[in-house]
């Protein structure tokens, strides 16, 4: 049986702490950038977690992850993700703490006919270190 791995990522500015865009909510103004990272966070069930890859000898190493930041309707701006251990990403964080995680609003199907590379449609990443917590995980701490 594959071990499981708990990630929790925990953002350190105000861009996503603070008070802003609810689960659910109509997409706020894009010139509202703190509003729209949050709402991106809060609406998105998936997206990319990066790392520096043991199994590709230090080279960058994007999977995809789907993640929850809390009860629907409460959004508390934190992703969590369960992930096995037969997956390398948990081992590489386990050597290197470094990670990002990178979200589009493309996978939301809100960007409309735009194209998802069309400064329009929002893209996020957030990029931190990791640190234990407890027993059963990792605790990530982001930093911009």
């Amino acid at each position: 049986m594959a071990t499981a791995v708990t990630i929790t990522i925990t953002l350190a500015m105000l861009v996503i702490c603070a008070s802003g865009a609810v689960p659910g909510s109509s997409r706020p103004d894009p010139s509202d950038a703190p509003a729209t990272a949050r709402w991106l966070v809060a609406q998105s069930a998936w997206g990319v977690l990066s790392t520096i890859s043991i199994h590709l000898e230090g080279a960058p190493w994007g999977n995809v992850a789907a993640f929850s930041d809390g009860p629907v309707g409460s959004s508390g701006g934190t992703p969590f993700f369960y992930l096995s251990r037969m997956d390398p990403t948990p081992n590489d964080i386990t050597l290197d703490s470094r990670c990002s995680l990178t979200l589009s609003e493309a996978s939301l199907g809100t960007c409309g006919s735009v194209d998802p590379e069309n400064p329009t449609c929002a893209r996020l990443t957030l990029s931190g270190k990791t640190g234990r917590s407890g027993t059963n995980g990792f605790s990530i701490s982001l930093t911009f």
